[in-house]
């Protein structure tokens, strides 16, 4: 065998060892990941919130606790508990800004004002300000010196597109903190501008599922059909929600019932109980048990 053959041969037999050597190494093992161990979590007390509402969709805000029946698998259960709580909201405020209501805006700001002052100091507000367009003048905040000043250099002119601000008004309430949720309309009602039609309006209303206040601000000179439909407009839609309107032409009359909406615009009460044959989450959803959830009901 030639000398360049042989070296060749030593060198391949050389690597082949150190393959073979370094096959026979024991390999390091992953690491196997800890196990979490499992919990579970069981509850003493289920508290359930309720709104109670008439047949007009006015919500009832004098009941106690002997007005309610608690049944889990169709058995009664002892309320151990029961409270009527000022929950936090989410109002959004719609303030005309129409030429109609030059002279009515200094009234209309205080009345907004007013309501905003007498509410939960954790409610959050939204405004929308409309004329010929709406347009947000404020995002949601809960500072009664922001609505202020949101509020202090608006200026009214042109035309009126009230349904549009109401369905403007129902998207951002999408964007909502709470789930208690109430409207205001600060206007005179007489649309002429909106690309939305009243009964685009009237839908939107009822999908918000939420109550709807009105200030309805009167013209005794009203000349025009959209001036005199106006307020039945709006009264109906208050009266349709749940909500309230008030039909005056003198805004400063209005602070008194305006100071008892503030405060009962989104009433709620919660009750608690012991489960008995299951445990449940923090929302109210069972942990265990496919049977039903407790049923509240009014006696």
């Amino acid at each position: 065998m030639r000398p360049c053959n042989s070296r060749f041969a030593l060198l391949l037999f050389s690597l082949l060892n150190v393959i073979a050597a370094q096959a026979q190494e024991p390999q390091p093992q992953a690491a196997t990941p800890a196990l979490t161990p499992a919990t579970a979590v069981s509850s003493d007390l289920v508290f359930l919130p309720v709104s109670v509402t008439g047949p007009d969709a006015r919500p009832i805000i004098s009941l106690g606790k002997q007005n309610f029946t608690l049944l889990e698998d169709n058995r009664p259960q002892t309320i151990l508990s029961f409270s009527a709580e000022d929950a936090p909201a989410s109002i959004g405020i719609l303030l005309d800004l129409s030429g109609s209501m030059q002279l009515k805006l200094p009234a209309a700001r205080a009345a907004i004002l007013e309501f905003g002052r007498n509410s939960n100091p954790h409610d959050e507000f939204f405004i929308v300000g409309f004329s010929r367009r709406p347009a947000l003048l404020a995002d949601f905040t809960s500072s009664a010196d922001d609505l202020k000043a949101r509020l202090a250099n608006v200026e009214t002119g042109h035309s009126t597109a009230l349904y549009d601000a109401l369905c403007f008004a129902f998207e951002k309430m999408n964007a909502s903190r709470y789930h208690r949720r109430a409207l205001l309309i600060v206007s005179d009602g007489a649309d002429n501008a909106s690309i939305h039609t009243e009964h685009d309006a009237d839908t939107a209303a009822r999908k918000a599922q939420l109550p709807i206040y009105s200030i309805i601000v009167t013209h005794p000179d009203a000349a025009t059909i959209e001036e005199r439909n106006g307020p039945i407009f709006l009264n109906g839609l208050s009266n349709s929600t749940g909500g309230q309107s008030f039909q005056d032409g003198d805004l400063p009359r209005c602070k008194p019932p305006l100071r008892r909406s503030a405060s009962h615009s989104v009433p709620n009460t919660s009750s608690a109980t012991k489960p008995t044959t299951s445990a449940w989450t923090e929302d109210g959803a069972r942990s265990r048990s496919s049977s039903p959830r407790p049923q509240a009901s009014r006696s």
